[in-house]
């Protein structure tokens, strides 16, 4: 148990050391301001429809409405200050993915400088990320998202970066990652077991399913009330 906490308690000193290396990279390069002691919530993916970043951008939507409901005095909710970090290229002739980094674009402007939240939640769109960036983005993750509908190329093996170390890196990351079950989260879902990974969503099986009985509207079964097309 005492080896245990030692490699964790390293693990954890490692990420919060390569946070602040990304703090000061993100301030170089782009004139961001991030806070090193959030947690960082990584979705790095090309941008395009099945990759899911409007459900991430959806996400940063229902926080943001959660902590003006806690800040008006309407809801007990416990705040974890976090910080998300949204990269990827969108194909030049994909007009579907510019519209999507334009509207996480917007969505940052509001949550960013509305001084009652953005000391709990802020957003960061990287425009040009590459492996330069990515060798001092992975080790400092703390949450790594890979949303893709199970059966449409869910994620690579680039996923593996952010749980696992990388010689490429040398470092030792304890990211969690957030996925659907396909591609390699299912073999890191074996590797380090169900209660280490957070797995959501439809399985393979069960997206033929629905496609073959017919699509169905999602807010049929959506249980959120938040009204996301007005505050879009």
């Amino acid at each position: 148990m005492t080896c245990i906490n030692f490699t964790v308690r390293s693990s954890c000193q490692s990420n919060t050391h390569s946070s602040e290396d990304v703090t000061a990279g993100r301030m170089e390069l782009f004139g961001f301001s991030i806070d090193p002691s959030t947690m960082f919530d990584v979705h790095i993916k090309p941008i395009q429809e099945s990759k899911r970043h409007l459900l991430s951008c959806l996400h940063i939507i229902t926080l943001y409405n959660r902590l003006k409901r806690v800040k008006a005095g309407l809801d007990d909710y416990t705040v974890v200050p976090r910080t998300v970090i949204i990269g990827g290229k969108a194909p030049p002739g994909c007009r579907i993915a510019k519209l999507i980094i334009k509207l996480i674009c917007n969505v940052a402007v509001v949550v960013n400088s509305d001084p009652e939240t953005n000391k709990y939640l802020r957003v960061f769109v990287l425009p040009d990320y590459k492996k330069s960036f990515a060798e001092k983005m992975v080790p400092a993750a703390d949450l790594s998202e890979k949303l893709s509908l199970a059966g449409t190329k869910a994620s690579g093996t680039g996923n593996m970066k952010f749980m696992v170390g990388q010689l490429i890196y040398c470092q030792l990351n304890v990211a969690v990652t957030l996925g659907t079950f396909d591609g390699p989260n299912v073999e890191m879902a074996e590797q380090v077991g169900m209660e280490n990974i957070f797995i959501f969503g439809m399985t393979i099986h069960e997206v033929k399913e629905n496609y073959s009985s017919g699509y169905f509207m999602p807010f049929e079964v959506c249980t959120c009330k938040l009204n996301y097309a007005d505050d879009i």
